[in-house]
């Protein structure tokens, strides 16, 4: 039986309506920071109007409180909406499960930060025991993912919140991590941004870096005439093939790369009238 199922069948008729003020606020129930006032304010809105559609979940602690375990934003919203009640689920004996159904519920909502998912799966693993593959099973999320968000936390919070703050995707992350120093890291951040620079681009850049031993303060501006070069070359090409089929004659080209070398072949079918009409 799978977690949502399981949730399900055990919160059948356990829907109370439980005082706000009652309700703690900490643990799973944080699992991001709410930065969208906008978005807050609309599902407010809403929770006025229409009332809390779907309960929160909560566990229960000693002195009849509570502890938010799912709902967080629907929480916050309805104390926005001066609710005094909110309806919520009471999944006390689900305590093993609770992490995992936090971060689907999470992650189906409104999606994490690469960090915000990397800090949760590395707590599932570490405070609650669970190996990479019940959680790529639970999450129905490759291992590989896995294991790429948990190497972006080796990266410093200055060269996370500026990864973040750029909107880079995990990609270019885990390809800063091959730079030594979070100086570098931040510098290449800001080029990936002022010459927007693609993955292959990026992965290319860093590696003239660290294989050339470039300096990245002197050399850094030479480099990226190199990158410019070949993406004119690329362009270059692409539209003479182009220009070649539109004429009639039929042209393919393909592009590999290698440590040492980028190759380009170009493959013209051969037009016999139009060779002989040219020759003659």
């Amino acid at each position: 039986m799978d977690l949502i199922t399981t949730l399900k069948e055990f919160t059948k008729n356990r829907i109370l309506s439980i005082p706000l003020d009652m309700i703690f606020v900490g643990g799973q129930g944080r699992l991001r920071t709410i930065t969208e006032d906008n978005a807050i304010n609309l599902l407010s809105q809403s929770i006025k109007d229409y009332g809390v559609i779907q309960p929160i979940s909560v566990k229960k602690l000693e002195n009849d409180m509570y502890e938010l375990i799912i709902g967080f934003r629907r929480f916050f919203a309805a104390k926005l909406a001066n609710l005094s009640h909110i309806p919520a689920i009471i999944i006390d004996e689900l305590d093993a499960k609770i992490p995992i159904i936090a971060l689907i519920d999470n992650i189906h909502r409104h999606p994490l930060s690469i960090f915000e998912e990397a800090t949760t799966l590395l707590n599932l693993i570490i405070n609650h025991n669970l190996t990479l593959e019940i959680i790529s099973t639970m999450l129905a999320i490759p291992i590989s993912l896995i294991t790429d968000r948990l190497s972006i936390l080796q990266l410093s919070k200055k060269v996370q919140t500026s990864i973040l703050h750029n909107n880079l995707s995990c990609e270019y992350a885990l390809l800063l991590i091959d730079l030594a120093t979070e100086e570098s890291q931040l510098k290449t951040i800001d080029i990936i941004k002022n010459y927007d620079l693609s993955i292959s681009q990026t992965k290319e850049f860093i590696n003239s870096i660290i294989h050339d031993q470039l300096d990245l303060k002197d050399d850094a501006s030479s480099i990226m005439y190199a990158i410019k070069d070949i993406r004119l070359l690329d362009n270059t090409i692409d539209e003479s093939v182009k220009l070649m089929n539109e004429s009639g004659i039929k042209a393919i080209s393909a592009k590999s790369e290698s440590e040492d070398f980028i190759e380009y072949v170009v493959k013209i079918t051969k037009n016999k009238k139009y060779l002989n009409k040219t020759a003659g």
